[in-house]
C-alpha cells in the first residue's frame, strides 16, 4: 500500500478546523538572512518566488497555516494507522517527505535552497519487531526506502541486488534494529 498526502504543500490552505489552529502571533519568527556571500546564494535568494512577504505578519500566517497543514496530516495519519491496526502485527509503515520548506527561513520560501530547512526531512519507521522507539541521526536518502523495505519484507541483500540491479539505494533496516550502526553515506560529507 502507497498513501501519498499532498499537504503540508503550497498553497498554504487548509480545511478548518485546522486553519485557525495555530495562532499567527505565538508562531515563532523566522531566522533572518545570514551573509550571504557565494555567488550561487546570491542568485537563488534573487528569484522572486523564494521571496518571503515583506509584511512579517503575513510571514506569520503563512507559518501557522503551514503547522496546521502538518497537525491535519498528523491527523490523516493517525486515522490510517487505525484502518490498518488489524494488521500492524505483520506491517512496516514508513513516513517520509521530498523536501522541507524554508518559511521565511534565512529569508527564503520554498524548497530550492540548499538549507538544512529545506533538505533535511525525517524518515520515521515502525516494524513490528520493534518493541521501542528509538532515534538514529545518520544520513539516509529516500532512494533507499525500497532495499530498505524489501528486506524488511525478508529478502535478504543479495536477493535484493540480484534481483533489482536498478535500485540505487542502500537498505538501512540495520540502522533501524541498531541506531548507533553507521552507513556509507555518514562518510560521504553530505
Amino acid at each position: 500500500l502507497h498513501v501519498s498526502l499532498y499537504r503540508p504543500h503550497p498553497p498554504f490552505h487548509v480545511p478548518a478546523p485546522f486553519n485557525d489552529m495555530y495562532d499567527p502571533e505565538e508562531v515563532p519568527e523566522p531566522l533572518p538572512a545570514g551573509d550571504i556571500s557565494h555567488p550561487f546564494l546570491n542568485t537563488l535568494t534573487g528569484l522572486r518566488f523564494l521571496d518571503i512577504p515583506d509584511n512579517p505578519i503575513e510571514v506569520r500566517q503563512t507559518r501557522a497555516t503551514y503547522y496546521g497543514m502538518v497537525t491535519e496530516v498528523d491527523n490523516q495519519m493517525g486515522r490510517l494507522l487505525e484502518a490498518i491496526s488489524p494488521v500492524e502485527d505483520h506491517t512496516v509503515v514508513a513516513v517520509t517527505s521530498d523536501h522541507g520548506e524554508m518559511l521565511g527561513q534565512q529569508g527564503a520560501r520554498g524548497k530550492l535552497v540548499p538549507w538544512e530547512e529545506s533538505i533535511r526531512v525525517p524518515t520515521l519507521i515502525y516494524h513490528p519487531d520493534l518493541k521501542k522507539q528509538q532515534k538514529c541521526e545518520s544520513i539516509i536518502s529516500n532512494i533507499d526506502l525500497v532495499p530498505t523495505i524489501l528486506e524488511f519484507s525478508g529478502l535478504d541483500k543479495d536477493t535484493i541486488n540480484t534481483n533489482y540491479p536498478e535500485l540505487k539505494g542502500t537498505s538501512f533496516a540495520n540502522m533501524v534494529e541498531n541506531v548507533d550502526h553507521k552507513n556509507n553515506r555518514d562518510n560521504e560529507g553530505h
